[in-house]
């Protein structure tokens, strides 16, 4: 499987179609007959599917030609939806401003406003429940910023907000 994923990697590399677009992720799974490709692709301000389409062509063609699937494949190129955690810092740009979850490498998690993209961390702004038990009345909700070394980071995933 890996030598696929390398594979798959070098042709996008060669018919990347936009310079702002790029590699996240390649995950390859399935049976025997049939193999599953999901390449995860983004660009400053995201990905259309017109894009995804044709990435996916060329994909297709070159797998093709080269023979590197001796069974059937499904291939699916798509942007990385809210299921997939961010995994490139080069992501965390097209969610700023957004609610994102931080889990940290030893399990805990960190809930708060994306603010700012550093060399080496990440800025969230963190809301603290400093409310009562009162269900009847709102808590009042205290911020803070807190600084995350990227190399703390497990995962970071973004959160739907209906706000």
């Amino acid at each position: 499987m890996l030598v696929a994923q390398q594979e798959i990697a070098r042709i996008i590399d060669q018919y990347m179609i936009r310079d702002d677009i790029f590699l996240v992720d390649i995950i390859v799974s399935g049976r025997q007959q049939t193999s599953k490709i999901l390449v995860l692709i983004d660009g400053e301000g995201g990905v259309s599917i017109d894009t995804c389409a044709k990435m996916s062509r060329k994909i297709s063609e070159e797998l093709d030609q080269l023979g590197v699937f001796s069974n059937n494949y499904v291939l699916e190129v798509s942007s990385p939806g809210l299921e997939h955690p961010l995994k490139l810092k080069r992501q965390y740009y097209n969610h700023l401003g957004k609610k994102v979850r931080v889990t940290l490498n030893d399990s805990s998690i960190r809930n708060g406003k994306l603010l700012e993209i550093l060399d080496t961390a990440i800025i969230l702004n963190e809301s603290t429940d400093a409310g009562t038990s009162n269900k009847k009345v709102k808590p009042k909700l205290d911020y803070r910023k807190v600084e995350i070394l990227f190399k703390d980071i497990q995962k970071t995933n973004v959160l739907v907000s209906f706000n």
